[in-house]
């Protein structure tokens, strides 16, 4: 999990929440507007998914090592909702502590806090479910290349095999010997040259035979 927490995640990942959060200040004022300090839902955000995207490459580390997906990725996204309250209500505190604000003041606008959350859960949670798909568009891919490396490999297999099998019922060197008795019997026109030829013609037509045969027996079977 740790592997895949690269910079250049962490900075994308920081980049889209920080532009999410920009975009959304034109339409609805941020948390922490109220006190002066906008940076509140910023800090927040920024939090929430760095958290978010740890618990997401565990997941998918998860799937890697064979848990099921369907079971994993559904569960890492419910999650994300009580981890953006927890994530969000924290960050709210420290600001609370280090500007020494009152409780009671930060009472009166706890609606922001519980929407912010809600608007960082389901903006992270979108950006889950991409990764995830993305994360299982490309296995099936990779499935499929491994299947289509593996059936070239068998065929390579098969094509050795067959080689090596016409290479044990036809020995070369028995049939050049052979050619070349044959050769001098008809130098010599000997009357036994003819049988011989034809005994040769008829070996070599049997080894052919039997080849086929044996291609079109492993065919059928596969």
């Amino acid at each position: 999990m740790w592997r895949g927490m690269t910079w250049r995640r962490i900075v994308l990942t920081q980049s889209i929440v920080v532009l999410a959060v920009f975009v959304e200040s034109f339409e609805y004022p941020l948390l922490g507007t109220w006190m002066g300090h906008p940076s509140l839902q910023y800090a927040a955000m920024s939090l929430s998914a760095f958290v978010l995207l740890a618990m997401t490459l565990y997941a998918d580390e998860l799937v890697n090592r064979g848990v099921r997906a369907r079971l994993v990725y559904p569960l890492t996204v419910l999650l994300a909702f009580p981890v953006t309250f927890v994530t969000t209500g924290i960050t709210e505190e420290s600001y609370y502590a280090v500007l020494r604000l009152p409780h009671a003041v930060a009472q009166a606008h706890r609606w922001a806090f519980i929407s912010t959350a809600e608007d960082i859960a389901v903006i992270c949670a979108f950006g889950m479910v991409i990764f995830m798909n993305r994360r299982t568009a490309e296995r099936m891919l990779e499935r499929v290349q491994a299947a289509e490396l593996k059936r070239v490999q068998l065929e390579e297999q098969l094509i050795e095999s067959r080689l090596a099998m016409a290479e044990a019922q036809v020995d070369p060197q028995k049939l050049f010997s052979a050619l070349e008795e044959i050769r001098d019997e008809f130098t010599r026109s000997s009357v036994d040259a003819d049988a011989k030829l034809d005994e040769l013609v008829q070996h070599l037509r049997s080894a052919l035979a039997r080849t086929v045969a044996i291609d079109r027996d492993e065919s059928a079977s596969s």
